[in-house]
């Protein structure tokens, strides 16, 4: 099952034998929570199922019989749907215990069969399918965290009800409830790992790297995470991430509240450039960011595989983009800016718009002859994508960059960027060169070093389809058409 994918669904085949029945309960987890059902929900529905497979075994076989049962789960729009199928006794449901509780009340401890999975679900369904084809389905109704509850259209829309949270910083004690709220809301595939270890989070906490906020309940509940993560505690630049929200407390601003904190700390530890990589396969998170006053200053191209998401029925054909998106509460004090000449005046359009308006000299100057090169290259291998920082020019750039380049190849690296300091004359100068190289434009940002740096990408000669991605502000769709118009697989 893929947790992106708006119609969920998996199955799970066991022997007719009790001792399966912790199977089944792991399996119901796994898929509750890859579905994104409410902690509650889930579990009234995993104890459904529960019931529903002791039922089967109890009255669907004679002693000694070895069987099979397959359950099937389904999630759309809100609605789950477990279906459980074998090949047994027929039965008639009026003679289970419990089949006339009442379904709206409280369910009652184990053990009552029929009637429990009736008040535990909002539907259940035992049929008899003729030649010994016995199916039960159990369906449960849920506000589904990322589309509309998709029920009747005559049914009016259900508001969450209000909440009120305290935003503050997270308590050590609080980061086993943040492991749990990532493994809710991402299973096991969250590309942040550490969050997935408490002492990883209490540690990167106490060090500076990380800054955790948590949204709490009136009854002491961690409802929501988010943070801001920095590759050391000294880095002038923080990446606002970690958004995590417990099912249940979804829609209810709990977003909006830890951005609110988070900006609001952000000077307290030392950082003075806040940013976040938004999707470009939908606009809701370039939306949701660019009212706390981030803004567009890099398109990153073909950044990681192809991702799917929720309530969004086209289906990626190419790899994921980014935009880069920041804000600055502290521009850095660098006078003159060198870009080369034809990206100046989208460069000084893209600082402008983040309250960061230096001088421009388009001359530049060339290395001194006895300089040598200096780049420093990371990779992310899980995403195919590596990164070439210039700390240093020198003569025998070119001749540099191009083995950095067949190194980061060699390791599987599919799409390159480039990282130029502006603050450098040379950049004006020996920017062009790079794009004789197969470089072009995507952008113009604050760097981890405290300065700034013009970025550029190689997409190793791969035709990228520009039309499929999507921006909420037309400064995104300027920097998109500018990036587009620079790329030579475009040409």
């Amino acid at each position: 099952m893929n947790r992106r994918d708006q119609n969920a669904c998996a199955e799970l085949v066991t022997p007719n034998k009790l001792g399966y029945l912790t199977l089944v309960r792991t399996f119901m987890t796994q898929v509750t929570v890859m579905a994104g059902l409410p902690c509650e929900e889930a579990q009234r529905l995993l104890l459904a199922v529960d019931e529903a497979f002791t039922n089967a075994l109890r009255y669907g076989f004679e002693p000694g019989v070895e069987a099979e049962l397959r359950f099937r789960f389904e999630a759309q729009n809100g609605t789950a749907r477990v279906r459980l199928t074998y090949v047994g006794l027929p039965f008639d449901p009026e003679q289970i215990p419990g089949h006339t509780l009442d379904p709206t009340s409280e369910p009652p401890e184990r053990g009552l069969g029929l009637g429990l999975m009736r008040a535990l679900c909002d539907r259940v369904e035992l049929r008899n399918l003729g030649r010994g084809r016995i199916e039960t389905v159990l369906t449960k109704h849920y506000a589904a965290p990322d589309f509309p509850e998709s029920r009747s259209s005559a049914e009016p829309a259900i508001s969450p009800s209000p909440q009120d949270y305290e935003f503050r910083p997270m308590r050590p004690d609080e980061a086993v409830e943040v492991s749990r709220l990532a493994f809710l809301a991402y299973g096991d595939s969250y590309s942040y790992e550490c969050l997935y270890f408490p002492a990883r989070i209490r540690d990167m906490n106490e060090e500076g790297s990380l800054c955790s906020w948590v949204a709490i309940t009136s009854s002491g509940e961690v409802a929501a995470h988010g943070a801001l993560l920095r590759e050391s505690s000294h880095s002038p630049i923080a990446e606002m991430c970690a958004g995590l929200t417990k099912p249940g407390h979804r829609s209810r601003g709990c977003m909006d509240g830890l951005a609110h904190g988070l900006l609001d700390s952000a000077s307290n530890i030392g950082v003075s450039t806040v940013f976040v990589t938004a999707v470009t396969s939908h606009t809701y998170s370039q939306r949701s960011v660019s009212k706390f006053g981030l803004r567009e200053c890099a398109l990153l191209l073909a950044g990681a595989p192809p991702t799917q998401f929720r309530a969004i029925a086209e289906h990626a054909a190419q790899r994921e983009s980014f935009l880069l998106m920041m804000r600055t509460f502290s521009p850095p004090t660098v006078p003159y800016l060198y870009p080369p000449q034809q990206h100046a005046v989208m460069t000084a359009r893209i600082f402008a718009r983040l309250g960061f308006t230096p001088e421009y000299d388009t001359a530049g100057a060339l290395p001194e002859s006895d300089s040598r090169t200096l780049l420093i290259a990371k990779t992310r291998l899980e995403f195919n994508v590596g990164m070439i920082t210039v700390q240093e020019y020198g003569p025998d750039f070119v001749e540099a960059l191009r083995a950095h380049q067949r190194s980061l190849r060699s390791q599987g690296v599919q799409v390159l960027r480039l990282g130029l300091p502006l603050a450098n004359p040379a950049t004006a100068t020996l920017g062009p060169l790079t794009e004789q190289l197969g470089f072009f434009f995507c952008g113009a940002v604050f760097a981890e070093s405290g300065g700034v740096q013009l970025l550029l990408q190689h997409l190793g000669g791969q035709f990228y389809d520009y039309s499929m991605l999507q921006f909420a502000t037309a400064e995104g769709r300027e920097l998109a058409a500018y990036t587009r118009d620079a790329d030579p697989m475009q040409q």
